[in-house]
């Protein structure tokens, strides 16, 4: 049993774009599966009509921490990042 499944969503790969459902389990994708099929999960999301892409790095960010923190600090720009698809940012702030 996956602990969620996301169905209907068309999906956003490398090879270009695909209808199939993601399997997740222990936060991690476990399987994508063919439309139609119904594997078992404790929760499940019918995504019918949207764009399912992956979250996306952010490796060289600049939160101007400590300092500067009127023009964008890290609660700002993390929130900034959010919005726009970013899941994980990395850097240093300005020095």
């Amino acid at each position: 049993m996956f602990d969620l499944v996301i169905t209907g969503a068309e999906l956003v790969s490398s090879t270009g774009r695909l209808r199939k459902s993601v399997a997740i389990s222990d936060g991690k994708i476990k399987a994508l599966i063919d439309t139609g099929e119904s594997p078992p999960a404790r929760e499940n999301i019918d995504a019918n009509g949207t764009i399912l892409i992956p979250g996306l790095v952010d490796s060289h960010v600049h939160f101007r921490e400590p300092g500067l923190v009127h023009k964008e600090g890290f609660a700002s720009g993390s929130r900034a990042a959010a919005a726009g698809g970013v899941t994980t940012c990395n850097g240093d702030a300005d020095r």
